[in-house]
């Protein structure tokens, strides 16, 4: 990323488009952007529930625990 400052620092207009672009992918503004969300997170959910039962019992709450809030963010997203 090539900041427009002269100086090498980022400006204030450069940190501004980058809040937004992490903005923007905490809770997206179009339906697609979190439909492709979820395109993505539902096999890495499925390959997790698949690989939980092989570990350890805290382990495997962690793996599940992990699961249910990133489905629970979505959800709130959606809703968004």
């Amino acid at each position: 990323m090539t900041w427009s400052g002269v100086s090498g620092k980022p400006s204030t207009a450069d940190a501004r488009l980058l809040n937004d672009a992490l903005l923007d992918l905490a809770l997206p503004r179009t339906d697609a952007g979190v439909a492709v969300q979820w395109a993505v997170m539902v096999p890495v959910w499925i390959v997790a529930l698949v690989w939980a039962p092989r570990l350890s019992a805290e382990a495997r709450r962690l793996v599940i625990g992990l699961v249910s809030v990133n489905l629970a963010w979505f959800v709130v997203r959606m809703l968004h």
